[in-house]
């Protein structure tokens, strides 16, 4: 309205262009999303304590459209995270962190990542849910989604010789039946 009322061709056509930067950012967020895959997949799902289980975690855009930027923020229990603590981001509730990814993908784009955790407790942990976030290039919209839920890792105790327990060897159950 300004570059109408002032005649300024200049005004008019900075407010064309911000209009058209505007309508095409929020296409762009619209579907930046569609069409991402985040799968986490661990080669075991069990264990014992001090050993190290595979992990890949694979993102994929199935369209053309490219993601100017993609951040994916996976929760992790730190007694199952990975070998590295420090890929690891700690955040604000006690005792937990997550596996932040941020990339740039072209359109039909995959990208793996390869981990290796390591069980340090006894338990079971749930690992996930995963969320990613999106937007435009130029920073004007983002959206979020959910990519992938929890999924559940066990780890069992560890395994004594019953001398260490301080159980009798020859009746471990005592003598009452």
């Amino acid at each position: 309205p300004a570059g109408y009322l002032l005649r300024s061709p200049a005004l008019i056509t900075l407010a064309g262009v911000m209009g058209i930067v505007f309508l095409a950012a929020e296409a762009w967020r619209r579907l930046a999303l569609g069409a991402v895959s985040y799968r986490r997949r661990l080669k075991y799902r069990r264990g014992f304590p001090g050993e190290q289980v595979g992990l890949e975690v694979a993102i994929e855009n199935r369209k053309a459209l490219p993601l100017a930027w993609l951040r994916t923020s996976d929760r992790w229990p730190p007694e199952i995270g990975p070998s590295d603590e420090s890929i690891l981001t700690q955040i604000h509730h006690a005792g937990e962190a997550s596996l932040d990814l941020v990339v740039v993908m072209r359109g039909y784009e995959r990208i793996r990542r390869h981990y290796q955790l390591l069980l340090r407790r006894r338990g079971i942990f749930n690992i996930g849910p995963a969320a990613a976030i999106s937007g435009d290039p130029f920073g004007l919209f983002q959206s979020e989604c959910l990519v992938q839920p929890a999924q559940q890792l066990v780890v069992f105790p560890e395994i004594l010789p019953s001398r260490e327990l301080g159980l009798p060897p020859d009746d471990p159950f005592g003598e009452r039946k």
